[in-house]
């Protein structure tokens, strides 16, 4: 029985009030060939292979498979089903079965095609598939190939789209992938059956020479951009300048065009191979972030500023008559460089306040009140119900049509993605860019719907009033490392939009970083291919545990049940003492946080049954000892859930522990409660330390590999050292001692400090352990009250030296190389602690 069968025997029942969906004019029939998906086989699946003791035979990889691209597949689609786009798995034909095939997978693209061979690998070989950095792929061969015969099942996407990434993730998850973690990770697009993504790199090369056009220079540029690490935001949230070399407060400037062009010469290949495999690549539109350098250069220009001093942001409106120029230019300039599938990405001005525009008071939606013009309140949460009909607001209208006019002046096909969490419930913005769009040419992304859906916050559902949207999740801010996430949500959440939603498009994750939580992304993309309702999740945790360690072991199984009951099981949005429950999209733990620090630091309650996490710790140390002892020995898949788990019983160990410092009222309490927390935090760090998708060092060494000579490399590593540790470049000597300060550029203590914290090797010790000890030291010094200038002061000491450590001359940096082994490490802790 195939995968998709399992998946559908263990649907409950569901009744969809489905039919026909608004979707862009598009086709995504086609696309892809069957060459590349032959390329994919044997390129995922030859890691796998026998070693030579063992005497598995090796057929040719490419002939596994009998492919054929097909327009379409056979027989009724189920009532749920609002997607024509399909793959069949069944059995070979006789010639292809002679020649070592073992299964006949039909597509309508490349995509689906992938997606069918990655069901038969599942479902019948016990493999998984992941990116780079959450423990890989499981591809060991089995013994004997299954040959599959009986009836030819067909599958279908329930919806067009399953949609990948979010914005912000080009910085926390990708500033320094190189060719190969692009590589594994289109990969992973395709066998998981995205189709379509973001592509964001290499997007300051097109700038660059846009602004060429009207007098701005390639060093006027590359000093106005965010250095590598902070790309997202100078692309399009009003911060520019911030990073770009480890000089003055917030770095120095900038971009060199090095670095650009190879950002460039990478899409390429980005682009190239998602395109091959069927899988259409969004691209950035021009959306009005301009150097502010052009309010010289085009004065009479309507241009608006914020900020102050080299980080000011400009934005051109999008009525002046400049911005249509701009525009022409840089789609030119666009498709000439990396070819277009006519879908583009434009958010305008966003996380920046609202633009003049809006700001007007003459200017608010007609038909609601302020309130209602400045957000919603979700009907599940007992907020307000906005009207119906809030009429149209003909300046969000004028706005969209001049921006989307930047994009079909040159591209009359033009596709525009939209997040829609901007607008939030500002109905009448929505309402005005619907009819500024043409119809099939606006898809707008619903990205919190595990929290608060903006489809249905109002009573019927309004579904963007017709507008295709893709039901998604963000799940995760700043790339924190941590487990969390509702499955049951997921389960539930999509099929209530199928039911409910008259536009509906499709489903997909909108993370900030994903490089944590494989198995929350993974069942929401296999939702989108559930074609009867919902799934039964105690069957699809046990196939998953299966999956991923490529056997089955009931021990495992127990594991993973045990963890789907509690942080991927609870389904309150906020928990007990009014911590975040299902939706805890933040890691705020006491092992990366420091005594009366920021918000950001801020440990908050145990939303979930944490007797469950640590029974399936012991759970999986049994499972990984078994397998050390085998010939094929630990898989990294088993490694990485291992020591996942386990820190996550640690990380929360940590969290009263900062109460109990900050609450102490004699400089001994104080010194006893940090020796157990910074031992606590080491101990997580050799553990860390011996998994290399936990290490500082895997980050760095991939931030090295991207410069060009020796302070190249060192500011690539500052700016790798910097992001996960203090998000903002630390300050200054000359600034000492910083304090939280809304707007700061620099700052171990700025308003966005620890925003992107990690739970990473490399990082607890040598970083945050250092920073805990600072209130002790401190406290041993001048007593309590502690002298808390004192204190910041050390605080920033401790991120600017090891920001600029560069090599670890003082401490080494573990990483990307395994210290140690895991599995002794996790023994040693799991008897100590639990």
């Amino acid at each position: 029985m195939v995968l998709e069968h399992l998946l559908l025997a263990a649907t409950v029942g569901f009744v969809s009030g489905a039919g026909p969906t608004p979707t862009a004019e598009f086709s995504h029939v086609g696309r892809g060939s069957v060459e590349a998906v032959e390329t994919l086989i044997t390129r995922v699946l030859s890691p796998g292979g026998p070693k030579s003791s063992d005497g598995r035979a090796m057929p040719p990889l490419s002939r596994l498979f009998e492919l054929e691209m097909v327009t379409g597949c056979p027989g009724p689609t189920p009532p749920l089903v609002r997607s024509r786009l399909c793959f069949t798995l069944g059995p070979p034909s006789s010639a292809a079965a002679t020649t070592g095939a073992v299964a006949k997978v039909t597509g309508t693209s490349g995509v689906e095609l992938t997606r069918g061979v990655a069901t038969y690998l599942r479902a019948h070989c016990n493999m998984s598939f992941a990116w780079a950095r959450t423990g890989g792929n499981q591809v060991q061969w089995p013994t004997t190939w299954p040959v599959l015969s009986g009836t030819t099942v067909t599958t279908y996407r329930n919806t067009e789209y399953s949609y990948f990434q979010n914005v912000v993730a080009s910085s926390y998850t990708f500033a320094f992938y190189g060719w190969p973690e692009w590589e594994a990770l289109i990969d992973w697009q395709a066998l998981t059956g995205i189709n379509l993504a973001l592509a964001y790199t290499g997007q300051e090369e097109v700038y660059r020479k846009t602004f060429a056009h009207f007098g701005v220079n390639s060093s006027q540029f590359g000093n106005w951009s965010n250095g590598p690490a902070w790309l997202a935001w100078s692309r399009g949230q009003s911060m520019h300048g911030v990073g770009g070399n480890p000089g003055p407060p917030g770095g120095g400037p900038g971009l060199d065009e090095q670095w650009m062009s190879g950002q460039a010469a990478l899409q390429r290949l980005i682009l190239a191979r998602m395109r091959s495999l069927g899988i259409v690549p969004i691209l950035p539109a021009f959306q009005g972030n301009i150097p502010p350098i052009m309010t010289a250069l085009f004065p009479t220009a309507n241009i608006s500023l914020q900020g102050g001093g080299r980080h000011y942001a400009a934005w051109l409106d999008a009525t002046d008559p400049l911005f249509q120029r701009i525009a022409d230019v840089y789609m030119q300039t666009l498709i000439a460089d990396y070819g277009t599938d006519s879908w583009y990405e434009a958010d305008g001005y966003f996380a920046a306040g609202r633009p003049p525009w809006m700001l007007n008071s003459a200017l608010r939606p007609r038909g609601s009140t302020p309130t209602a013009a400045r957000g919603y309140a979700s009907t599940e949460r007992g907020g307000g119900t906005p009207p119906l009909d809030p009429g149209i607001e003909a300046n969000a209208e004028a706005h969209a049509r001049h921006a989307y006019a930047g994009m079909t002046a040159t591209d009359p096909k033009a596709i525009w993605m939209y997040q829609g969490w901007i607008l939030g419930g500002q109905f009448s913005y929505i309402k005005g860019m619907s009819r500024a769009v043409p119809a099939g040419r606006l898809v707008i992304s619903d990205m919190w719907c595990e929290f608060g859906p903006i489809w249905s916050s109002l009573d019927p559902p309004f579904s963007f009033y017709g507008v295709p949207f893709i039901w998604g999740v963000l799940h995760n801010f700043g790339g924190n490392v941590g487990m969390w996430g509702s499955v049951d949500t997921l389960n539930r959440g999509p099929f209530e939009a199928f039911a409910n939603a008259t536009s509906v498009a499709g489903v997909g994750i909108f993370p900030e970083g994903i490089d944590q939580n494989t198995p929350y992304y993974q069942f929401l993309y296999d939702v989108n291919w559930a074609n009867h309702g919902p799934l039964d999740l105690a069957t699809w945790w046990h196939r998953f545990a299966t999956e991923r360690y490529g056997r089955g072991d009931a021990r495992a199984a127990r594991a993973w049940a045990l963890l789907a009951e509690s942080v991927y099981g609870e389904t309150q949005q906020v928990g007990p003492g009014g911590a975040r429950g299902m939706y805890q999209e933040k890691a705020r733990d006491g092992i990366t946080s420091y005594p009366f620090g920021g918000p950001e630091v801020a440990v908050q309650p145990l939303w979930y049954n944490a007797t469950k996490v640590k029974e399936a710790w012991a759970l999986l140390q049994a499972v990984a000892e078994d397998a050390a002892a085998t010939p094929d020995g630990v898989p990294s898949t088993l490694r990485y859930d291992l020591a996942n788990t386990a820190r996550e019983v640690l990380a929360k160990l940590g969290n009263p522990l900062i109460t109990q410092i900050e609450s102490a009222t004699t400089v001994l309490a104080v010194g006893t409660h940090t020796k157990t927390l910074t031992t606590l935090v080491a101990d997580t760090d050799e553990l860390l330390c011996a998994v290399p998708d936990f290490t500082l060092g895997w980050w760095i060494a991939a931030a090295r590999r991207l410069g060009a000579s020796d302070p190249g490399r060192d500011a690539l590593e500052w700016a790798a050292r910097a992001q996960p540790s203090t998000w903002l470049p630390a300050c200054p000597k000359k600034d000492w001692p910083t304090s939280n300060t809304t707007g700061s550029t620099c700052g171990a203590q700025a308003d966005l400090a620890d925003y992107s914290n990690k739970q990473w090797g490399g990082l607890l010790g040598p970083f945050y352990a250092k920073r805990q000890l600072c209130y002790a030291s401190t406290v041993k010094e001048s007593g309590l009250p502690v002298d808390f200038a004192a204190y910041q002061t050390c605080i920033d000491q401790a991120a600017w030296d090891f920001q600029h450590d560069f090599g670890g001359a003082s401490d080494k940096i573990c990483g990307p190389a395994p210290v140690g082994d895991a599995v002794a490490i996790s023994a040693k802790l799991l008897k100590k602690y639990v």
